[in-house]
C-alpha cells in the first residue's frame, strides 16, 4: 500500500504448484543475503469492488508473465504465516522478519478444488513488507468492511519504500 494508492502495491507471489516444482536455486536464492523471500513472479497486485488482481513475470524467464484474478466471493481464507507447502525453513529469517500471506481460493474451473496463492507485498531486499497490513486489509475487503474505492482513506504505513521491481506490462 501506498499513499498515493493504498489499493495497489509491488508483489512477490507464487502458486502451490510453483512451490511443489521448487529447485535448489531457488532455496539458495530465498537464503543468501540481499536476495528476496521464495518467489516465482515479480509484479503488482491491485484490489478492486470484486477482485484481487496479481500481475507479474517469472523471475528468471522475463519472457513468462502470469495474471490472476481472484474473485472476493472464491476466496476461502487468508492467512499470515507458514504452512505445510512455504515452511518456516523455506525463508532466511525463518520467519523472524518474512512470513507470507496466504490467500487460498476456489478455482473457477474446478469449484470444488481450492488453489493456494504465497503473496509478498513491497518486500525490500532486507525482507522489511507490509505483509500484516495486507493481510488484515484483505480480510477487510472480504467482509466487505473496506471497498477499494474507499481505501484511500486508510492510513499508509511510513515505512520504507518497496525497492522497485521489473515492469509488468
Amino acid at each position: 500500500m501506498t499513499a498515493a494508492d493504498p489499493t495497489k502495491a509491488t508483489a512477490l507471489w507464487s502458486l502451490s504448484a510453483d512451490l511443489e516444482e521448487r529447485t535448489w536455486i531457488d532455496w539458495l536464492e530465498a537464503h543468501t543475503s540481499f536476495m528476496f523471500p521464495l518467489h516465482h513472479f515479480e509484479g503488482n497486485v491491485q484490489l478492486t469492488d470484486t477482485h484481487l488482481v496479481l500481475e507479474g513475470r517469472h523471475k528468471r524467464d522475463k519472457n513468462q508473465s502470469k495474471s490472476l484474478r481472484i474473485a472476493k466471493d472464491s476466496i476461502v481464507s487468508v492467512t499470515h504465516g507458514f504452512d505445510q507447502r512455504f515452511r518456516r525453513g523455506d525463508e532466511r529469517s525463518l520467519g523472524l522478519v518474512f512470513s507470507p500471506v496466504i490467500i487460498s481460493f476456489r478455482n473457477s474451473d474446478k469449484s470444488d478444488e481450492t488453489e493456494t496463492v504465497y503473496i509478498g507485498f513491497d518486500v525490500t531486499c532486507l525482507r522489511t513488507n507490509h505483509n500484516e497490513q495486507w493481510c488484515s486489509e484483505i480480510n477487510r475487503w472480504r467482509a466487505g468492511e473496506l471497498l477499494a474505492r474507499d481505501a484511500a482513506t486508510v492510513s499508509s504505513p511510513t515505512s520504507e519504500k518497496a525497492a522497485p521491481l521489473a515492469a509488468s506490462s
